[in-house]
């Protein structure tokens, strides 16, 4: 006699192969199955689609993980994934930041900001070499 969870995956896996076999045929069936399946049955039985019409398809089945994790694919797809930042930690975040490129954009910014001001006070900005009586190049106190 089967167990009641083995009833239960028997079940799930009877009504998963059907929507398999619905989606090996018409794609648009397969927007219950995960991502990653319908990239495997995209590129085998329906080349035609592209990546993004995958990810607009299947975009309600992503979790909170892959959520984050495919915004870069989507924003270069032109797919709205939308994510709630607060469900998230703090190093995850900072994670998609530097993946995003807001480091390297903030990185930029400033770097441009400091050569305006440069141009601007050029006079005042001039650098001198500090002197410390006492002191030689080598940081040794003299003789």
């Amino acid at each position: 006699m089967l167990t009641k969870s083995a009833l239960y995956q028997t079940s799930l896996r009877a009504s998963g192969s059907g929507r398999y076999r619905d989606a090996k045929s018409d794609f648009n069936r397969g927007a219950v199955l995960p991502p990653e399946t319908m990239e495997g049955l995209r590129s085998r039985y329906h080349k035609d689609r592209t990546n993004a019409e995958v990810l607009e398809l299947t975009k309600s089945q992503l979790t909170t993980g892959q959520k984050i994790a495919v915004q870069r694919k989507a924003e270069q797809s032109g797919v709205e994934v939308e994510f709630d930042p607060a469900k998230y930690d703090a190093v995850r975040l900072y994670v998609y930041a530097f993946e995003m490129g807001i480091f390297t954009s903030l990185r930029r910014s400033r770097s441009r900001l400091q050569q305006s001001l440069v141009r601007q006070n050029s006079q005042r900005l001039q650098y001198r070499q500090p002197r410390f009586a006492g002191v030689s190049r080598v940081g040794l106190p003299q003789l």
